[in-house]
């Protein structure tokens, strides 16, 4: 199937990505440098389109060709058609869109979008993938961030400084981040490959690209983890199985059942587990 990509998605995907950076779900200076990059090339495109001329020759022999909307005027659509300017109608059409001629009109082309929802669509789907596939393989939960102030209360009731601090599910490495600043030994453990390249650029240090129920933690003094309570189950199993017995469970969010509770800040939603201290 012949699907060409519209310049108006570059739009599309800037503007999705300045919306996740906003609600805090991609890093800033990744999500604000590639947001503005793709809206500024589409602004680009539009301005051009908008700035160039028309050309009113008769439209001979333009029956199924393609072009780009330079911009609309007055409900018509301004296309560019193998570097001439035509005057078209066409329903929903915005700047960037692609189309194609279907109709010559006796005052201008009628035109149609060129697969331009299945190209949203499966941007939109692999965006949704990206943050929810983990959870839906049962080796993770979806992706939100930890909040940086629950991880620091916790790291600071413990004392990281000097200890081996495993993030399971480190995402694109917030909480690894400061960890290290704190003076710990960190290392992550993400199944994603696109959040584990984010994490390695971001937090400069060792993060495992893997599962992280085959990621042996006897080396670990500090485990912290941000996932569902139905991940939390097996997690608790891990732990006991494999920690030692002065180890800390950190666990933003939900509970780990089995854990002894060692500290809970309600207002924070975090919860400091010693494995040593246990219900099993």
């Amino acid at each position: 199937m012949d699907v060409v990509v519209s310049a108006s998605i570059l739009g599309l995907l800037g503007g999705l990505i300045a919306v996740f950076t906003f609600l805090g779900s991609i890093p800033p200076w990744l999500g604000y440098s590639v947001g503005g990059t793709l809206l500024s090339i589409y602004a680009i495109i539009v301005i051009a389109g908008l700035r160039a001329p028309r050309d009113k020759r008769s439209p001979l022999d333009i029956i199924g060709k393609r072009g780009i909307v330079a911009g609309v005027e007055n409900g018509w659509a301004i296309v560019k058609i193998e570097g001439v300017y035509w005057r078209a109608y066409c329903i929903g059409c915005l700047p960037g869109d692609v189309v194609e001629v279907v109709e010559v009109g006796d005052t201008g082309l009628v035109v149609k979008k060129i697969m331009i929802w299945l190209v949203i669509f499966t941007a939109a789907l692999v965006i949704i993938l990206h943050f929810i596939w983990p959870f839906v393989v049962r080796r993770g939960g979806a992706y939100s961030t930890s909040s940086a102030e629950a991880a620091l209360w916790a790291f600071k009731r413990i004392g990281v400084y000097g200890k081996k601090v495993y993030d399971l599910g480190c995402g694109y490495g917030r909480v690894l981040t400061l960890a290290k600043r704190l003076g710990a030994v960190v290392v992550g453990v993400e199944i994603d490959p696109l959040r584990w390249f984010i994490c390695v650029l971001r937090c400069r240090c060792k993060v495992l690209l893997g599962d992280m129920f085959k990621i042996p933690l006897s080396d670990a003094d500090v485990v912290y983890i941000f996932q569902w309570p139905s991940v939390n189950i097996r997690l608790a199993v891990k732990f006991m199985r494999e920690l030692r017995r002065d180890a800390f469970v950190v666990s933003y969010m939900w509970e780990v059942p089995g854990l002894k509770l060692v500290e809970h800040n309600p207002e924070l939603r975090v919860y400091i587990y010693r494995v040593g201290e246990s219900n099993f």
